[in-house]
């Protein structure tokens, strides 16, 4: 039998005070889901073994062996379990290897059976010597250098980025693995222009799906922030790209005004301006999610070559709620 424990490698650098804006748990059930990707690692793991050349003499036998190869891997039972407080436990039980090698074999009045027994001892001797080794470095080098190396800051498009960080060491028992994720996105333009993080801690509680994803408020909230500060909630209405009947609305609603200022703005184009003032905020329930927003509307004309002439400037709150959707597997 081969065990494997994955270590999860310690996040010292990061703060545990602070709360995560996404929370992943992945119980036992989703350990299937995981099991075949480290089976894969397993076999590509055991099939780059190279073993030294093995020689020596016993009594009237001399014998040499050496390339030894591993042509084919039978892993018949494999398991992936949660060990608290530690990581994951990959077991391999029952399993075959086929191997090819070269030898040279100098031997006097030696039964074949007893040649056959000292090849498959020695074999499965040198076997296990390789292969502890080989799969304790995988599990405490290469897999906690993997996530280490991982990208934990990324772009979402031209304006923003998020930034994946685990915050603390992932949380292992015996029903599940839960990881905390910073969740944060920012400004692509001034990365460290970022929102202050005070929202609850979204908490998990049930372990009968196989993989759960939680948001806080603070994930929607550095989102939203993030685009404000880009720029992004910014419209201009104006000439061809306003529909004729928000032209015809706004010149309806504000001609006398126009008329007072002087008549001869009637002619000119009349734009629409929407901007927001603050960056929006986001309230999570179990019902959904609602945005609340305060923007600035402001209307003018437009005379050529000449400034902008305002008729209204009001400032507008809007709420808008949005169904929330689970995803679950």
């Amino acid at each position: 039998m081969v065990s494997i424990l994955f270590l999860f490698p310690l996040i010292a650098t990061m703060s545990a005070e602070e709360p995560p804006g996404c929370k992943i748990r992945i119980t036992n059930r989703g350990l299937e889901m995981l099991k075949y990707e480290t089976q894969k690692f397993v076999v590509e793991e055991l099939s780059n073994i190279t073993m030294p050349e093995m020689k020596g003499k016993e009594g009237h036998f001399q014998y040499t062996i050496k390339e030894v190869k591993i042509n084919e891997l039978n892993l018949t039972y494999a398991d992936l379990a949660f060990q608290p407080g530690l990581g994951l436990l990959f077991k391999v039980q029952n399993s075959s290897i086929a191997l090819s090698f070269q030898r040279h074999i100098l031997y006097w009045l030696l039964v074949y059976d007893f040649l056959a027994t000292f090849l498959t001892t020695g074999m499965r001797f040198l076997l296990n010597q390789q292969i502890c080794p080989v799969m304790n470095h995988a599990g405490l080098v290469l897999i906690n250098t993997l996530l280490e190396t991982i990208p934990v800051r990324t772009e979402v498009d031209n304006y923003v980025g998020i930034d994946y960080s685990l915050l603390s060491d992932p949380l292992v028992t015996s029903r599940s693995l839960d990881m905390d994720f910073r969740g944060m996105f920012f400004e692509l333009g001034n990365e460290s222009n970022t929102l202050v993080n005070s929202a609850i801690n979204p908490i998990v509680r049930e372990y009968d799906r196989m993989v759960y994803l939680a948001l806080s408020e603070y994930f929607f909230d550095s989102g939203l922030y993030s685009y404000y500060k880009a720029g992004i909630f910014q419209m201009n209405i104006t000439n061809e790209h306003m529909p004729k009947d928000l032209e015809m609305l706004l010149r309806t609603t504000y001609f006398g005004i126009i008329m007072m200022i002087n008549p001869a703005l009637v002619e000119y184009p009349i734009s629409l301006q929407l901007e927001l003032n603050s960056a929006p905020k986001t309230t999570v329930k179990t019902s959904g999610v609602t945005v609340a927003i305060t923007a600035i509307v402001t209307v003018m004309v437009l005379p050529p070559g000449k400034a902008p002439v305002q008729l209204s400037s009001m400032t507008m709150v809007g709420k808008k709620m949005y169904c929330l959707l689970m995803f679950y597997i």
